[in-house]
C-alpha cells in the first residue's frame, strides 16, 4: 500500500497492534491513525480519531457520518443570545487552557 502512494493509515477494531507494525515500517512522516470498537465509549473513541485526522489539514464530511439519524444542528455563536433551551446529553465547556 505504501509503495502504491498512501499515506494515511487507519486501523479499525480492537487494539493498535497494526499501527504499530506499520509505524515501524514506514516511519513518523505518515498519519497513522487507529479506533477502537471493543469499549463501550467507542463512537466516541472513532469522532477523536475523525477530530486526529482533520487536524492534519485533511477534510472529512461531517454531515456523512450523522446523515439518516435523529440530530439536529446547534448554532454555538447563537447559543448565548436565545431563550431556547438545549437538553443536551453532553456540554461542553472551553477556556483558554482547557476544554471539558
Amino acid at each position: 500500500m505504501y509503495a502504491d502512494g498512501a499515506r494515511i493509515f487507519v486501523e479499525v477494531g480492537p487494539g493498535k497492534v497494526l499501527t504499530g507494525l506499520t509505524r515501524a515500517i514506514v516511519g513518523k512522516d505518515n498519519v497513522l491513525l487507529h479506533t477502537e470498537d471493543a469499549e463501550p465509549a467507542a463512537i466516541t473513541h472513532l469522532l477523536h480519531t475523525i477530530a486526529k485526522y482533520m487536524a492534519t489539514g485533511r477534510s472529512v464530511q461531517l454531515d456523512k457520518l450523522f446523515e439518516d439519524r435523529n440530530v439536529h444542528t446547534i448554532n454555538l455563536n447563537a447559543l448565548n443570545n436565545t431563550k431556547e433551551r438545549y437538553d443536551l446529553a453532553c456540554k461542553w465547556s472551553a477556556g483558554g487552557s482547557c476544554c471539558r
